[in-house]
């Protein structure tokens, strides 16, 4: 429960900050924004719910190191090649204020990941040292 618990928060708190930043971006709220903070939330969403996952089970199957990279990768990586694949694609594109967008709202879910990503690892951490002490 507390994966789906901290995703939840995640999920709620990146929808609304996207919907801050893309007002930002797009110079006030229109359809143009809401477009902005639908797509930078969901890509910025599912790479932190992403990261947050591959800790959770890393540090579950006694393998954080591994889990954390690999949640370092979704969650720069997914964001990054839509940063990139964007760039590409910019001149076509409607839509202006995605990359600020997607930028902003990734700040604000790297910090709350990392905070919900230290309060998952830490009672798993708590408990291989009580069995290694004994």
């Amino acid at each position: 429960m507390r994966l789906l618990g901290s995703c939840a928060l995640l999920a709620v708190v990146i929808f609304m900050a996207a919907l801050v930043v893309a007002a930002i971006a797009c110079q006030g709220f229109s359809t143009e924004s809401l477009i902005c903070a639908f797509l930078g939330g969901g890509v910025c969403c599912v790479a932190a719910c992403g990261g947050l996952a591959t800790t959770y089970f890393g540090s579950r199957w006694h393998l954080p190191v591994q889990g954390i990279l690999l949640g370092m990768l979704l969650r720069m990586g997914l964001p990054l090649a839509v940063l990139i694949a964007l760039n590409q694609t910019t001149a076509s594109s409607p839509v202006r204020g995605i990359g600020p967008t997607i930028l902003g709202v990734y700040l604000i879910a790297l910090t709350l990941e990392t905070v919900l990503a230290v309060r998952i690892v830490m009672p798993a951490a708590k408990a291989q040292v009580v069995i290694a002490s004994k």
